[in-house]
């Protein structure tokens, strides 16, 4: 499981893809890989609420 700490760092991390000024579809799809990644360390995280961060960080 995921610390707090850890989750903060990627999503920092995936800020910076933001910052690159992705399309929609691109970001859905690093939202999607992000979910998968995530539901692999057994800390699901729903899509929704991934794409909810990824959207402020615009």
């Amino acid at each position: 499981m995921l610390s707090l700490r850890a989750f903060q760092a990627q999503v920092k991390a995936h800020q910076t893809f933001i910052n690159w000024s992705l399309s929609e579809d691109t970001q859905l799809e690093i939202a999607q890989g992000i979910e998968k990644d995530m539901s692999y360390q057994f800390y699901a995280i729903p899509k929704q609420k991934i794409e909810q961060i990824l959207a402020t960080a615009c």
